[in-house]
């Protein structure tokens, strides 16, 4: 079976997963780090009468040269106020 390819969508569901089932306290801080050096470093707040991630970006590091972002596969770290921790991988890494 092929695997699903991973969006924004799928982060935002694993995010608001981490907060209603595993009680992880907003703010958030989220580490991203593709295979080419590239990282992100963002505060994730969670609006709770609204159900709204709203994420502030404090960090970004792309390689030289570079023109795409993070490229895949992505290891993204995720920290609450609490100093609880989960991390994401995005998948394996495609051969050409």
């Amino acid at each position: 079976m092929k695997e699903e390819p991973f969006t924004d969508e799928t982060l935002r569901d694993w995010i608001q997963e981490l907060i209603r089932e595993e009680d992880f306290q907003s703010p958030l801080f989220i580490t991203s780090v593709g295979i080419n050096g590239g990282m992100m470093y963002s505060s994730v707040t969670w609006a709770e009468k609204d159900g709204v991630l709203q994420t502030l970006p404090l960090v970004d590091h792309y390689p030289d040269g570079e023109t795409v972002g993070l490229r895949s596969p992505v290891n993204i770290m995720v920290t609450d106020k609490t100093g609880r921790s989960a991390h994401l991988g995005t998948g394996p890494l495609e051969q050409p």
